[in-house]
């Protein structure tokens, strides 16, 4: 599904502003539980994709993330399904 949201920027004191259309992307992460992948899904979420989570150990994952919404977690039994 393709949900577009619009971004507004504006430079100087122009009233103007200019809409760019920001098309939300499906995006699988590995390591999101880690240091570096945990601000990336924070980044992704803040920007309004959808996150797919694959993880050894879904449990320890939803709470380490559970802060986060619209993530989807995905064991390595079903990482096939969550890409």
């Amino acid at each position: 599904s393709s949900r577009g949201r619009a971004r507004f920027s504006g430079r100087g004191r122009t009233s103007r502003q200019q809409a760019v259309v920001v098309r939300a992307e499906k995006v699988a992460v590995t390591g999101a539980t880690g240091l570096v992948g945990r601000q990336l899904v924070k980044q992704l979420v803040a920007r309004g994709d959808e996150v797919r989570v694959l993880t050894r150990d879904t449990e320890a994952a939803r709470s380490s993330l559970g802060s986060f919404n619209a993530l989807s977690f995905y064991g390595k039994r079903d990482w096939q399904e969550g890409i």
